[in-house]
């Protein structure tokens, strides 16, 4: 008895498909099986018996469910939705084949849930005996090693898997060329929001995607690009190779963002943010106001923490601003005047956030008349008056007669020491910095981004302002590194030691933190 069911295991390692040579008789059988495999998939039963009948096979003959086990791969989307206890049996069954294809089947069936109830009940200090015990080790042994083996050119790697900060991730990863890389995600937009609909979404940050690729790039200079399936899209790929799809809604246009909800009005660098969130990474703002007190918080222009800000550093901008009313027209025609509108002020010095938090204006706004004043040399004018408080002078807004003034004054917190530094950076910024955005009375034509440069200059009522990148990338190695790194746990150590305090609500639990991660500009690299 035990020979002939050693012998039943031996014919069963082996697809009966392989033994047929005729191309069209083998692919003939595969699509049978297939559409039966189908059809059951549609069956609201329990009945294993019913699910794991004989399968066709060449003239009008039958074979056992368990040999196909190639097909049984094809149409995993569909099986592993059968009955929870059916696929524990099928996966019980597969796990004592001895066949490598099997053995994927079988991983494949193995879901999160299985694992944790097979876990929950086994405690053993040897190792696991039965056959489900094994296939989960073995699967979580082929798992390390596939997720740990570098890409090769032209290889698909599909990574899932949850982030210590408590970020689920799931996307592919190619390598299209030496040092060129591509990561893919399955989204579907949801809902039509301020007449967004899910397309016009789409198009919206695939168009985004495309502009910024120039500036995703890695440490040794490494290129990255996104792309953005369809979930239609997503299906013409393999079974094994599918990245799971991630449903975004499309909310009113004064929502709060996040990688699962975009505000209407989303624009390219918040999309790259949320995006970045579904390859695992985490957000790196101060996560005080958010009630997340742990939080390790990056360098200020991480694209984790301020979008916008690295943006304005990491991508070259071609601007096109044009006038739309005379006054705009008559301090083109002045040379003098003109002159203004390429120099930078407050709003292209000071980010947005940290004015809104650290700097207040003053109410009045001070007119003054060009016939009565001598032209300034520049539009923004600093004084650092203490290590914390920063007195700011900015020109903007010419017109034909007169031009505004605008005092701002920041202050930082004494205990604040990276609030200093940003106010020493701001009280001295670059003489190279232009404006990030057509400047008043001026209004926005157009703007390309990662374009090569055009020449500054004025013709025919407009201004073309060229912003070049002054930083290599829009990701700090730790991003790149941990897109790259995958599921493998080996290379995402130091990067997952502080993105696991990203959403901790705990300040005990804070005490636990690496020192590493109270280091604003390298931690996690």
């Amino acid at each position: 008895m035990w020979i002939i069911l050693l012998l039943t295991h031996a014919a069963l390692a082996l697809d009966p498909l392989s033994f047929l040579s005729d191309d069209a008789k083998r692919s003939a059988v595969a699509k049978a099986q297939q559409a039966e495999i189908n059809r059951r998939t549609g069956l609201s039963t329990t009945d294993c018996n019913e699910l794991f009948s004989d399968l066709p096979f060449e003239n009008n003959t039958k074979t056992p469910f368990l040999t196909a086990f190639g097909t049984i791969q094809d149409m995993m989307g569909g099986i592993r939705y059968w009955d929870q206890q059916c696929l524990r049996q099928l996966a019980q069954n597969l796990s004592t084949l001895n066949s490598p294809i099997a053995l994927r089947v079988a991983e494949e069936l193995l879901k999160t849930d299985l694992e944790m109830s097979v876990n929950s009940t086994a405690q053993y200090c040897s190792p696991p005996t039965s056959g489900i015990e094994q296939i989960l080790a073995l699967s979580r042994n082929v798992n390390r090693i596939k997720s740990c083996t570098p890409l090769e050119q032209g290889k698909w790697k599909t990574v899932r898997g949850n982030s210590k900060s408590g970020i689920d991730f799931s996307y592919g990863l190619v390598q299209e060329a030496p040092s060129k890389f591509k990561a893919v995600l399955n989204v579907e937009f949801t809902g039509t929001n301020n007449g967004v609909t899910p397309q016009m979404m789409l198009e919206r940050a695939r168009t985004c995607m495309n502009s910024i690729k120039s500036g995703l790039k890695g440490p040794n200079g490494e290129q990255l690009s996104i792309s953005l399936l369809t979930p239609r899209e997503a299906n013409q790929l393999p079974v094994n190779l599918r990245p799971r799809k991630t449903s975004i809604s499309i909310e009113n246009e004064n929502a709060r963002s996040h990688s699962k909800a975009y505000a209407s009005s989303i624009g390219c660098p918040t999309i790259l943010h949320e995006v970045l969130h579904l390859l695992g990474l985490c957000d790196e703002y101060p996560g005080e106001s958010d009630n997340y007190p742990c939080r390790a918080v990056g360098n200020r222009d991480s694209v984790m923490r301020n979008q916008f800000l690295t943006f304005g550093a990491a991508l070259s901008e071609n601007l096109t601003c044009e006038c739309t009313s005379e006054e705009c027209l008559s301090v083109l025609s002045d040379p003098a005047k003109r002159a203004i509108l390429l120099m930078p002020t407050y709003y292209d010095v000071i980010p947005p956030h940290f004015r809104n938090r650290y700097c207040k204006f003053d109410p009045t706004i001070y007119r003054k008349r060009f016939s009565d004043y001598s032209l300034p040399d520049q539009a923004y004018s600093a004084t650092l008056e203490s290590d914390h408080t920063l007195k700011v002078m900015s020109i903007y807004n010419p017109g034909a007669e007169y031009f505004d003034e605008a005092p701002l004054v920041c202050n930082c917190p004494e205990t604040d020491q990276e609030c200093k530094s940003s106010l020493r950076e701001f009280a001295q910024p670059s003489s190279t910095l232009k404006p990030n955005s057509c400047p008043d009375p001026m209004t926005l034509k157009a703007s390309v981004i990662g374009q090569n440069p055009v020449a500054d200059g004025f013709s025919n009522g407009q201004l073309r302002i060229h912003r070049p990148a002054s930083r290599p990338s829009l990701l700090e190695p730790r991003h790149f590194n941990r897109i790259m790194a995958g599921s493998c746990e080996a290379k995402t150590t130091s990067y997952e030691r502080c993105a696991e305090f990203a959403y901790e609500t705990s300040k005990v639990v804070c005490k636990q933190a690496p020192a590493q991660c109270l280091n604003n500009t390298t931690w996690g690299q």
